[in-house]
């Protein structure tokens, strides 16, 4: 059941710097923390009594919860809020991951599903999370070349690009023995005939601009195969990285609920629920457990930051327990977002 807490604003210093100590130590360690932890390792000026009664505070305003009678506090959802919203100060990236993430990244092609690739095992390392990467949302996709590559005596490679620089691949069977000294003439056409035409207007239309070429067997498989083959659009393709680390955290014990988000992130659901969360806004964006609108995603904070690609839009995302380091997280999301959209409009 979702919990809905006030949403006050903490304006006595002396209840940030108690919640903010709490946080960061139950970031740490996963365990609940006492009055006696926050003053012998964050606020030695304040004793131990007082530190107590400033919790006991926060826990009637509901930025704490005490789990068991006996045990200190842990943040609630809305004591994350707060922490992110107006307690902790966010740096730039370190310099040595600004570095990593800006090499990798220019170094990688132009593919589009190699870079999100190669963007959610980055993250995904520097963040010890679950990085997921969804691809860009093509608006208005206009076709500017195709080429052919032989990778076998019956299949090919297709390679399209469009002008926003995407590039689409995908291998066909042709069901023949291709001919190699074909392939540039059927490129030479294909470009003439295509160039500078949009992707949805081939597709209803190539059966009609390749009449006169259906009997070559490559230019068939291209026309039948045209809503596949010329789709830059398929819904929720997304590229995630980390599992093992979500896997590893104390806060995941539940193997069979663990498998069912893995589930859910694969299918495409929780994926369309991160897009529909954050309810057509731009730039960063971060859910916190019940702030999450799919029920499974309750006992997860996520981070999302958009990119762009010329007219395209796409997502980076990171998932992790409530109690991730946001100090790091939320830089990183944001710097690993820019930078795609920086290369890849590079790469243009």
């Amino acid at each position: 059941m979702r919990k809905h807490y006030r949403t006050v604003d903490i304006h006595n210093e002396r209840e940030k710097a108690v919640l903010k100590a709490v946080v960061t130590d139950f970031v740490q360690t996963a365990l609940p923390v006492s009055s006696k932890q926050v003053q012998d390792k964050y606020i030695s000026d304040i004793s131990s009594a007082t530190i107590r009664n400033v919790m006991a505070d926060l826990e009637e305003k509901g930025f704490l919860i005490q789990p068991h009678f006996s045990a200190g506090r842990i943040p609630t959802d809305n004591g994350y809020r707060q922490y992110v919203n107006s307690i902790v100060h966010f740096s730039l990236v370190h310099e040595t991951a600004r570095r990593v993430i800006e090499t990798e990244l220019a170094e990688a092609s132009s593919d589009m599903l190699f870079i999100m690739e190669k963007t959610s095992h980055l993250l995904s390392e520097l963040t010890q999370e679950l990085a997921v990467v969804v691809a860009p949302k093509i608006t208005q996709g206009i076709f500017e070349k195709i080429d052919l590559v032989s990778i076998s005596s019956d299949r090919i490679l297709v390679v399209i690009q469009i002008r926003s620089g995407l590039i689409h691949t995908i291998v066909l069977d042709i069901a023949t023995e291709i001919k190699p000294h074909r392939l540039p003439l059927v490129v030479s056409i294909l470009n003439e005939r295509l160039c500078g035409v949009p992707l949805h207007e081939i597709i209803d239309t190539i059966g009609e601009r390749f009449f006169d070429l259906t009997d070559d067997k490559i230019v068939s498989v291209l026309v039948n195969k045209a809503p596949k083959v010329f789709n830059f659009n398929e819904p929720n393709v997304a590229k995630l990285s980390g599992t093992p680390h979500l896997m590893s955290k104390p806060d995941f014990t539940d193997v069979a609920k663990l498998g069912q988000i893995m589930s859910e992130i694969e299918n495409g659901t929780i994926i369309a629920s991160i897009s529909a969360n954050r309810k057509g806004k731009t730039g960063m964006c971060i859910s916190i457990g019940s702030e999450n609108e799919n029920d499974s995603l309750f006992d997860f904070s996520v981070i999302t930051k958009d990119y762009y690609i010329g007219d395209a839009t796409g997502l980076v995302a990171l998932l992790g327990p409530k109690r991730m380091n946001y100090l790091q997280t939320i830089p990183l999301v944001e710097f690993m977002a820019d930078q795609v959209t920086t290369i890849m409009n590079e790469k243009r």
